[in-house]
């Protein structure tokens, strides 16, 4: 499943080699050491975090995204369970005056019913 990167997100991704890396430069060290013995690469965690923004129905994969999908790859189930809530928690702007909607735009709805099918696609992964 491929959303886009945040511009910050992207930015620390193309400095980073591995998801150990990744989540070092974000600033959880915490995060990295732990998953450093796993050696797991860093396609793979940005994979389970767009999986983890399609769950909550966000147009974009951010570092908020990366945490809680570090969580998941770490089995902490409670902690993914308190990181989701924090996601849903999140708002994502429905308004943009600062750029016009393209045809591809996430706030469309061609855009919301691909929203709609990747949330659904990312629930039954779950199941």
């Amino acid at each position: 499943m491929v959303l886009p990167l945040t511009r910050r997100l992207r930015r620390v991704a193309s400095n980073s080699t591995t998801a150990a890396d990744l989540l070092r430069d974000i600033g959880r060290g915490e995060l990295s050491d732990r998953l450093a013995s796993a050696q797991v690469p860093i396609a793979d965690l940005l994979a389970v975090a767009a999986h983890e923004a399609a769950l909550v129905r966000h147009p974009y994969v951010g570092i908020e995204h990366v945490e809680v999908a570090a969580y998941r790859m770490l089995r902490e189930s409670d902690l993914v369970a308190e990181g989701r809530r924090d996601l849903l928690g999140l708002k994502v702007s429905r308004h943009r005056w600062w750029r016009v909607r393209g045809r591809r735009s996430a706030l469309r709805s061609a855009g919301q019913a691909d929203l709609d099918q990747r949330q659904r696609q990312a629930r039954e992964a779950d199941d």
